[in-house]
């Protein structure tokens, strides 16, 4: 019940439910009516009554609503865009060279600008931990961000819950924030432990009031990693930190099995029916965060990585090709961007120190998530590695950044950066920087497809070859602990993290060969032998997961899984069944007939037994579909093995009558203007 109360003592209803005078049910974070039509859902203490109402914005998560005669910002553009300030003013927000102050900047000396004036690279370690200075202008603190900052700070799980959940496998887009998170947040209980199990109304304005201060004042970009968790932890303890700690908390829940103590007594608290529920709230609760930086102006390395985080949890909750995810990712690059994320000096490039792998690592995250989404979407990247100078990430461990170690780690590093131990396992930045490289080289690929829709030039094909050679060459360098091995599978000493990753470097790398030897065979450069060959190994690899998914535990994404690497490749294996049944004198292909029926029947199964996000249901079921009516139609023709005639007779009825069989062509699924 939220503590908030109006003048004459009662509880308030949401703005939602007052605008529409609605009884409310007072829930938080979210009442049930909210979150039934899927409404923001914010309590003020003193809702306006006067004056025009406006309607609430379409999104899914509670927030504070805007209003100019208390001057907060709008937060319809991009979170943080209304809080930058012009680089004659900060040093903290990229601006390029062809921006309007570049002139200015660049002879700073003569028209007697600040020396302090950096210069427009964005890639200095300025701009990586820091934002725009509270400076007149910026915002303030306003008692709509506080009441937002209560209601956050209520629905805090204890300080057991959140040391439970916190226990749970690294994910690679934690770069090396999780040890750094692990320890502020112990700093921030200690501090504010006496507060927070409390949950005094006066007491929680107070810290909400501390920590928006503390977001108001920019981040330090200091070296020692040590001094820098302060610097967000303990008394300095900001929004951007505790919308994270939110994003690892949603991320375990959706982890954990139902039968867990935490889930069942949390669910029990909060009248949740299953884990997605507990999951979905926290992932809320991080959006209100999240809103309040971006009205505060916090806008740094930590909101970035927030944002991020919260994207990947949204495609969780709603899907990798839904708008809403789209929509999140494009406020992640551009937060990336207008902080020079993407930009470093090249005289920078042989810098290592802790804010550098720190930046590089952030980085490449989000740049191969930029890449995963496009292809699975067919979306043009919005993150392009022309514009891009940052960096790959060393392949360093987190422990040897936070011990100060990181120039005995980079002795270890042989000349393609990689760490050459023997007996070594890989670090979270091992497996970050062989994706980032295979997701280069996707990236040059998307560019020749994109241009190589009707017919394909010399210099294409040429293009294909050079690419193809590259992603293999790319692969090579690896080192083995990363890289799959047929009998991993059946070693059940191996740990499945370590199993699923090296299945998921192979997938990539698979899938960048999947890319070209499908644009290759659409137009008659080869024939189908390489594909048929990639296809097969990536149907079976993504099976791993399915027919040994009790040594995956923790993985929530099978579905995004079968759906990126499975479907393409068994809509190619499919096709080539049919294309064997109907002429198998003049086949001349190498078709492992058998093992690849075999698979699509698993798959199949591996599809039903799939619960995907409510955006991919009807995707998923409509392939499910099509790969059963299409093992239904080849193995209902044996006789065509011996009689030809009779296989070409059925198989145009048998197209006729599937509208949906265009599905198959997998092209389309990786072209531009084209979706699942």
């Amino acid at each position: 019940m939220p503590a908030l109360r109006r003048k004459n003592g009662r509880e308030p209803a949401c703005e939602a439910c007052r605008r529409r005078k609605l009884a409310c049910d007072h829930e938080t974070p979210a009442c049930q009516r909210c979150r039934r039509l899927s409404l923001k859902c914010v309590y003020l203490a003193n809702p306006l009554t006067k004056g025009r109402a406006r309607s609430l914005p379409e999104a899914d998560s509670p927030t504070v609503l805007n209003n100019e005669s208390e001057g907060v910002p709008s937060t319809k553009t991009c979170p943080g865009a209304q809080s930058t300030t012009p680089i004659l003013e900060s040093s903290a927000e990229y601006l390029g060279p062809t921006s309007f102050s570049s002139v200015f900047v660049e002879h700073r000396d003569r028209f007697g600008v600040d020396q302090t004036l950096k210069t427009p690279t964005g890639g200095g370690i300025d701009g990586v931990g820091a934002q725009s200075p509270t400076q007149p202008g910026n915002p303030t603190i306003t008692p709509r961000m506080l009441q937002l900052g209560i209601q956050i700070l209520q629905n805090l799980p204890d300080e057991r819950t959140c040391n439970l959940l916190f226990v749970h496998p690294m994910a690679l887009m934690d770069a090396c924030f999780r040890p750094a998170y692990r320890i502020a947040s112990d700093k921030m209980w200690d501090e504010y432990r006496d507060v927070l199990r409390l949950r005094n109304s006066e007491h929680l304005q107070f810290v909400a009031k501390r920590f928006s201060e503390c977001s108001l004042t920019p981040l330090p970009a200091v070296q020692d990693p040590h001094l820098w968790i302060e610097s967000f932890s303990g008394k300095r303890t900001r929004w951007e930190l505790l919308g994270s700690l939110f994003t690892f908390w949603s991320s375990a829940a959706s982890q954990l099995p139902v039968q867990h103590d935490i889930i069942t007594q949390y669910c029990q608290q909060h009248a949740f029916k299953r884990p997605k529920d507990l999951m979905v709230h926290l992932k809320r609760c991080a959006s209100m965060c999240i809103e309040l930086c971006s009205q505060l102006g916090a806008i740094n390395i930590l909101f970035v990585h927030l944002a991020f985080k919260h994207n990947i949890l949204e495609s969780i909750a709603s899907g990798d090709k839904s708008l809403s995810c789209w929509r999140q990712h494009g406020d992640v690059i551009a937060v990336t961007t207008s902080i020079g994320l993407h930009r470093e000096l090249s005289s920078d490039w042989n810098e290592v120190s802790f804010q550098y792998e720190l930046k590089r690592r952030v980085y490449a995250s989000i740049y191969n998530f930029d890449k995963v989404i496009s292809t699975f979407t067919g979306r043009p990247p919005l993150l392009n590695r022309k514009y891009s100078t940052t960096k790959l990430p060393l392949d360093i461990d987190d422990e040897d950044i936070f011990s100060g170690r990181i120039g005995d780690a980079v002795a270890k590093l042989n000349s393609n950066g990689w760490d050459s131990s023997e007996d070594r396992q890989p670090y979270p930045a091992t497996i970050l920087r062989a994706r980032a490289m295979l997701a280069r080289n996707r990236e040059e690929m998307l560019e020749v497809l994109e241009t190589s829709q009707d017919s394909i030039t010399d210099a294409a094909v040429q293009t294909c070859l050079h690419l193809k050679a590259q992603a293999t060459d790319i692969y090579a360098q690896f080192p083995e602990v990363i890289k799959f091995k047929t009998d991993h599978v059946h070693d059940r000493d191996m740990p499945g993290q370590l199993l699923a990753l090296r299945v998921l470097v192979r997938l990539d790398f698979l899938l960048n060969l999947f890319i070209l030897e499908r644009l290759l065979t659409r137009h008659r450069v080869v024939d189908e032998q390489a594909l048929i060959q990639v296809s097969h190994e990536m149907v079976g690899l993504t099976l791993i997961y399915w027919k040994h998914k009790d040594r995956f535990e923790n993985h929530v994404d099978f579905s995004w899984l079968a759906m990126s690497y499975a479907v393409p490749g068994s809509g190619i294996l499919c096709l080539e069944l049919l294309r064997q049944s109907s002429s198998p004198e003049t086949y001349t292909l190498e078709l492992p007939r058998s093992d690849i029926i075999q698979d699509l029947s698993v798959l199949v199964a591996f599809l039903d037994w799939l619960r995907p996000s409510e955006s991919d249901i009807a995707a998923k079921a409509q392939i499910k579909g099509i790969l059963q009516r299409s093992l239904d139609r080849i193995l209902s023709m044996p006789a065509s093995l011996h009689s030809p005639t009779r296989a070409l007779d059925a198989l145009p009825d048998f197209v006729g009558a599937d509208p949906h069989l265009d599905l198959l062509n997998t092209f389309a699924w990786v072209d531009w203007d084209a979706a699942l």
